[in-house]
């Protein structure tokens, strides 16, 4: 017993009394079972928990990635969206003023507001006010100008048909309407007025003679206005 006593290893020396002693034992034993089993395949879990991080870290990281690169390509995307708004809008802008010079003899232009565009002409001879405030025949050559301006965006209107458009337009918005069909644009029209007749190539209709409908044709040599 000596000698088993004698190869033991020398240990600190625990200060306290012995109930003290056994008090702190108790309270050493009490929270080692608390910890509960000794679960040996716990180092090979955490090896695997440790591993599963790893890869849904990587998988973060490419999303992150992903999504930096998509919100820079957005960006991109949004800057050259502004870029040509702005051209195509100058480009109607310009296309406009010129349809508007030419079916209204004065200046016309668009503006951008917080509702949309803003369409604001001068009519040979008056002020400057909004197209809503323009005759019958001032906003039916404003519109005309404003639908032509916008097929400039697609490289222009191969033909145009128009019913009816004369209808509402006086001797000087009439003069300047057909001024503008001898321009070389190709036109279709539906009219009753006969200085569009006048200013056409070719006429087609229905005539009633004694009750008896007939259809015809007539192509004519154009004078052209001085």
């Amino acid at each position: 017993m000596e000698r088993e006593l004698a190869e033991l290893p020398e240990l600190p020396r625990l200060e306290g009394t012995p109930r003290a002693l056994q008090a702190r034992l108790a309270q050493a034993e009490a929270e080692l079972e608390a910890l509960g089993p000794v679960n040996a395949l716990a180092e090979k879990a955490l090896a695997e928990a440790e591993e599963k991080l790893k890869a849904r870290q990587r998988e973060l990281d490419e999303a992150m990635e992903a999504l930096l690169r998509l919100e820079a390509e957005a960006k991109g995307v949004e800057a050259e969206y502004q870029r040509r708004l702005q051209e195509a809008f100058a480009r109607f802008q310009e296309a406009f003023r010129r349809y508007g010079e030419a079916l209204l003899g004065g200046r016309a232009e668009v503006r951008r507001t917080a509702r949309g565009l803003g369409l604001v002409v001068t009519p040979a001879g008056k002020r400057t006010q909004d197209l809503r405030l323009l005759s019958l025949g001032e906003k039916t050559l404003g519109a005309l100008a404003f639908l032509f301006a916008l097929g400039e965006l697609q490289g222009g209107l191969p033909i145009a048909i128009l019913d009816e458009v004369d209808a509402a337009l006086d001797e000087a918005n009439l003069l300047r309407f057909t001024r503008f069909l001898r321009s070389g644009r190709q036109f279709l029209l539906v009219t009753h007025q006969k200085r569009t007749m006048e200013a056409c190539h070719a006429l087609y209709g229905v005539t009633s003679e004694d009750g008896v409908s007939r259809v015809y044709a007539i192509r004519k040599e154009v004078v052209h206005d001085p």
